[in-house]
C-alpha cells in the first residue's frame, strides 16, 4: 500500500494495540497520531477489522464527541456509508480498511495471541503469537489490550471476564415492508423489527442470555416466526446477511486483572454496548497509556510455548470447508470420535465465509447432497421465493453444516489454527492449535488435512509445491463481498460480486494481512451507491491456489486433456483449465498448447479421482 516492507516481527515498536475491533483501531490511530510507531495485532486470527460493524453488523452508533470520532463519521459520510446515527457494516469495513491502509499503522492479521513474556521488573516485553507458519514474537515498549476477551490480562495473569446476553442481526430486504413494524417475546429471545439502511432493508434484532454459539440455533427458529407474522417477508423477503459472530452485551470482569507495568486495557471493567463507547475506550486506553519498557532486544524466538488442554479423538480433521466438513461428519457416523478444527467462525469455507455461494462444475453425489437437501430444506425460511438466491443461500448451508455435525457427534473448535504438528516416526503424535489465547493438543489415531493450504500435511513433512512450477506463483486472490438488488418485478434477489484483487503467499500471515487490506481497499473507488453497496464483505478471502502435496499419484494437464481412468478410481473432477491469465509465457507447455493453439479458453476437461491422490 504504498510503505516500504519491513517484518513485523524484526521491528520494536513504540505501541502495540491487540484487538481489531474499534477500541484496537482508535487506540492504534491515537498512537500513530501521536508520533508513534504503531503495530495493530489481530486476537481473533480471523482478519476482523472493525468486527463490531463487519462481522455482528451491529449498526447503531451512539454519540460521541470527540473529534477521531467525528472524523470517523465524516469518511462514512463520503462513502454515504453513514446516516441517521446508523453505521453500514460493509461501507465501515471498506473505509477502515482504506484509512489503516494509509496511515503509518502497520497491521498483523491472521495470528493468534498465545502467551506474554515478561521480564524480571515485570514488563511485558514481547507476545508470542501463533500462524499457520508456526510461532513468532512480536515486541513493543507500550501495549493496550483492545480485545474484548481482555486477552493479554488472562495470559499475564488470572482474568476472566463474564458475558451475560448477545445480541445478532438478521438483515431482510422487502419490495415493500407496509409500515410493519412489530417485536416479539419468548422463552428464549426478544425480537425487535427496525428500520434498515435502505427504504427495502430491515434489521431483525435478536438478543438472549446464553452462550455466543446459541446463535445458529436461533436463527431458524427466529426467522419461522417472523415469516407466520410479516406479510411482507411473506410476499417478497429475502435475507441478505446475519451476524456472523453476535454481540456481547453487558460483559465485565469479574475480578480486577493485574497488568504488566507497561500494559493498559481499554476495557478495564466493563465493554461498553455502543459503537462510539468501544471508539472512545480506544482513544482513553492511549491516553492513560502505562509505563514504557525500553527498547527490547530482538531476538528471533526460538522457544515454544505449552499447552493449556489436551484433546484426544480417533479423529483429527483440520479446516470445515466443503471438504473438511463432510469429511469430519462422514467419520463421525462411522461411530469415530472426531474432532474438528476451522480457523473462521462458520463451517463452509469458501462457499459460506468466503461469499461463493454456487458450485461451479465438479460433481455431486453422497454426503454433499445430503446437505445441499438439508439447504434447500432451510432455504423458505431465508427468502420468499427460492429463485431470489442463487444456488444456494450461505446462511442456510451454515446452519445445515452445523445441524449435521452437532447431530453426528462432531466436535468442533472455532477460531483455531493450526502451527505446528509432531511425529513419531513415520506417523503423527499430535497436532497442536491456537484459539485465541489458548493452545490445544490434540491426538488422533488418524489426521484429515482439510486446510486448503495444506497446512497438516506441510507441517507434518510431506513434499509439496506452491504456486506453479515455473516461479512458484499462486493464482490471482478476490475477495468477494454480497449485494442485494431489485429485479424486474421489484423483488429482491442476492448476488456475488467476486473479482481478482491481486497475488499473495497463502502461507504468510503478513502477505494475507497485505492482500487482505488490498483487496477491501480497492472498494473504496468503485460505485458504492445503493444499488452497487455491498451488504457484506466475506470474512474470508477466495484464495484460489495455494500448496499442491506430492501424493502417490499427481494429476496433470495431460490426465485431464485425456480423461486418464484409474483402476483405483474414487470419483470424478471436472472444470475448465484454471490459469494466470497475465503471462502464458510462464504457464507450461501443455497449456499455452491448450489454451492459445487450441483456443480452449473455457472448454471443460474431465479426469477421475484416484484413491492414490489423496
Amino acid at each position: 500500500m504504498g510503505k516500504s516492507y519491513q517484518s513485523v516481527f524484526s521491528v520494536s515498536y513504540d505501541v502495540a494495540v491487540l484487538g481489531l475491533g474499534y477500541a484496537g483501531f482508535s487506540a492504534a490511530l491515537s498512537a500513530a497520531c501521536a508520533g508513534k510507531r504503531v503495530l495493530l495485532l489481530d486476537d481473533k486470527g480471523r482478519g476482523d477489522l472493525i468486527w463490531e460493524s463487519g462481522r455482528a453488523f451491529h449498526g447503531m452508533s451512539g454519540d460521541l464527541n470527540l473529534p477521531r470520532w467525528q472524523e470517523w463519521l465524516a469518511r462514512l459520510t463520503e462513502k454515504d456509508g453513514y446516516k441517521g446515527k446508523m453505521i453500514h457494516g460493509a461501507l465501515a469495513e471498506i473505509v477502515a480498511s482504506k484509512w489503516l491502509a494509509e496511515s503509518s499503522i502497520d497491521a498483523l492479521y491472521y495470528t493468534v495471541p498465545v502467551a506474554c513474556e515478561l521480564d524480571d521488573s515485570g514488563y511485558l516485553s514481547g507476545v508470542v503469537v501463533a500462524s499457520k507458519a508456526g510461532l513468532n514474537r512480536v515486541q513493543a515498549c507500550q501495549w493496550i489490550d483492545a480485545s474484548d476477551e481482555g486477552i493479554l490480562g488472562r495470559l499475564s495473569g488470572a482474568h476472566h471476564r463474564s458475558v451475560s446476553s448477545y445480541s445478532g442481526i438478521i438483515n431482510i430486504y422487502a419490495s415493500d415492508w407496509c409500515g410493519e413494524c412489530m417485536s416479539w417475546q419468548t422463552d428464549g429471545y426478544t425480537a425487535t423489527l427496525a428500520p434498515g439502511f435502505t427504504e427495502n432493508e430491515r434489521c431483525l434484532r435478536v438478543q438472549w442470555y446464553g452462550e455466543a454459539d446459541g446463535w445458529w440455533e436461533l436463527i431458524p427458529q427466529v426467522l419461522a416466526e417472523f415469516r407466520s407474522r410479516s406479510d411482507a417477508f411473506r410476499a417478497s423477503g429475502l435475507v441478505s446477511h446475519v451476524s456472523v459472530e453476535p454481540m456481547p452485551l453487558n460483559a465485565r470482569n469479574e475480578r480486577p486483572c493485574r497488568l504488566p507495568k507497561n500494559c493498559t486495557q481499554a476495557f478495564p471493567d466493563t465493554v461498553p454496548d455502543t459503537l462510539a463507547g468501544r471508539f472512545k475506550a480506544g482513544v482513553d486506553a492511549h491516553s492513560s497509556l502505562a509505563d514504557a519498557r525500553s527498547k527490547p532486544d530482538l531476538l528471533p524466538f526460538q522457544g515454544t510455548v505449552a499447552e493449556t488442554q489436551f484433546l484426544n479423538a480417533e479423529i483429527c480433521v483440520a479446516g470445515a470447508g466443503t471438504g473438511g466438513a463432510i469429511a469430519a461428519i462422514a467419520a463421525a457416523r462411522q461411530g469415530r470420535s472426531t474432532i474438528c478444527v476451522e480457523p473462521l467462525a462458520v463451517p463452509g469455507g469458501i462457499g459460506t465465509g468466503g461469499g461463493i455461494h454456487t458450485y461451479y462444475c465438479g460433481y455431486s453425489g453422497g454426503l454433499q447432497n445430503e446437505i445441499d437437501q438439508l439447504t434447500s430444506e432451510l432455504m423458505p425460511l431465508f427468502a420468499a421465493q427460492t429463485h431470489q438466491i442463487r444456488c444456494f443461500h450461505p446462511v442456510a448451508k451454515i446452519v445445515a453444516l452445523r445441524r449435521a455435525m452437532k447431530d453426528a457427534g462432531v466436535r468442533m473448535l472455532y477460531g483455531a489454527t493450526v502451527f505446528d504438528v509432531k511425529r513419531e516416526g513415520a506417523l503423527i503424535s499430535g497436532v497442536r492449535v491456537a484459539v485465541s489465547g489458548k493452545i490445544f493438543s490434540i491426538q488422533a489415531q488418524a489426521y484429515i488435512d482439510a486446510t486448503g493450504d495444506g497446512d497438516l500435511a506441510a507441517k507434518a513433512g510431506a513434499d509439496f509445491q506452491l504456486g506453479r512450477e515455473a516461479d512458484g506463483q499462486c493464482h490471482a486472490f478476490s475477495q468477494s463481498c454480497g449485494r442485494v438488488f431489485m429485479d424486474g418485478d421489484k423483488r429482491p434477489r442476492m448476488s456475488i460480486s467476486n473479482f481478482d484483487a491481486g497475488w499473495l503467499d497463502p502461507t504468510d500471515s503478513e502477505d494475507l494481512t497485505r492482500g487482505r487490506l488490498l483487496g477491501m481497499s480497492q472498494y473504496f473507488d468503485t460505485d458504492l451507491t445503493d444499488n452497487q453497496k455491498p451488504t457484506y464483505m466475506a470474512p474470508a478471502i477466495g484464495i484460489r491456489q495455494s500448496r499442491q502435496i506430492v501424493t502417490d499419484v499427481v494429476l496433470t494437464m495431460d490426465d485431464y486433456i485425456r480423461c486418464t481412468r484409474f483402476a483405483d478410481m474414487i470419483g470424478w473432477a471436472g472444470a475448465h483449465h484454471e490459469n494466470h491469465a497475465v503471462d502464458y509465457e510462464l504457464e507450461s507447455d501443455e497449456s499455452v498448447f491448450w489454451v492459445w493453439g487450441c483456443k480452449n479458453w473455457l472448454e471443460p476437461t474431465f479426469c477421475e479421482i484416484p484413491y492414490r491422490m489423496l
